[in-house]
């Protein structure tokens, strides 16, 4: 049994290592972007909600307490895209360094991922508070207003 091994065999498994090391790294990177896509569903879906719900209130200059900045959500959107993109570039790349830059991008995307959904639900839980509280507003003025349609209607009648 050989225990030491030639340059040439030395260097042979060095290859094979370096391969090795190449197929986890690209692995890694794959897995932090199907995370991320699978996120992004989610953030897509509440992104149109928040356009749908949230948007027309601010707009309408309502101030929302716990609603995120309009602003801010869609810089970490831009941000999101662009770091996405620089992942996905970096897989085809073939130095460590671009692979760390690619991993850490990915990450990083994932990162601010979880905090654009966090704004995205605050958001939207302000403005449906908002919409419950106008919706009970208003009840309360159709109550009122029958109430006093009463009072007249009955005042009328007896005197």
């Amino acid at each position: 049994m050989q225990t030491q091994m030639t340059k040439s065999q030395l260097i042979q498994k060095i290859a094979e290592l370096r391969e090795l090391a190449k197929k986890d790294v690209r692995s890694m990177m794959e897995a932090f972007e199907q995370l991320l896509k699978f996120r992004l569903a989610d953030a897509a879906v509440l992104w149109e909600d928040y356009l749908e719900e949230t948007m027309p209130l601010l707009e309408a200059g309502v101030d929302l307490p716990g609603a995120r900045d309009h602003q801010e959500l869609t810089e970490k959107r831009e941000e999101i895209a662009a770091l996405l993109e620089v992942g996905r570039l970096s897989k085809r790349e073939i130095s460590w360094e671009d692979w760390e830059e690619g991993t850490g991008a990915l990450a990083e995307a994932c990162g601010l991922t979880e905090s654009l959904l966090e704004g995205l639900e605050a958001s939207l839980v302000a403005a449906r508070r908002e919409r419950r509280r106008r919706r009970r507003n208003l009840w309360i003025a159709a109550a009122v207003l029958v109430a006093f349609l009463a009072g007249v209607a009955l005042g009328t009648l007896l005197f």
